[in-house]
């Protein structure tokens, strides 16, 4: 676990699109654009992506980038603009930063759990339940 300072924070809204134009034969998957296409019938879709929040890290000059919203998500509900503003305006100096390994043997890297409760303590955001 290595602590990392906080540089600055991006939010990236989700999208949400009904498309015309799928084939009968097509499956839910996901598309070129990262979307994922949801089969309706006759021809129509809903493809969505969802919202990040992205957190950009630094130290001895090198910089990370990690996604948090997974935990706010999960924790507190929607990302709400409310929230949000919450959320960056509570953001710590310092974080610890923890490297995984998913079940297909990748590499990522996340902000400590500790340091996200004290976040969310923080920031004034009940945990939901």
């Amino acid at each position: 676990m290595k602590k990392y300072n906080t540089v600055s924070m991006q939010y990236i809204p989700g999208e949400y699109y009904i498309t015309q134009g799928h084939k009968g034969h097509e499956r839910n998957h996901y598309n070129k654009s990262g979307r994922y296409v949801n089969q309706r019938g006759f021809g129509w879709a809903s493809e969505y992506k969802s919202s990040e929040l992205i957190l950009y890290l630094e130290r001895d000059g090198k910089s990370l980038a990690v996604r948090i919203d997974p935990y706010f998500k999960e924790n507190v509900g929607r990302m709400t603009q409310k929230r949000i503003d919450k959320i960056i305006a509570a953001m710590p100096d310092e974080v610890h930063v923890e490297k995984h390994t998913s079940d297909y043997g990748n590499s990522y890297f996340a902000v400590s759990e500790n340091d996200l409760n004290e976040w969310r303590k923080a920031s004034g955001l009940k945990k939901k339940k």
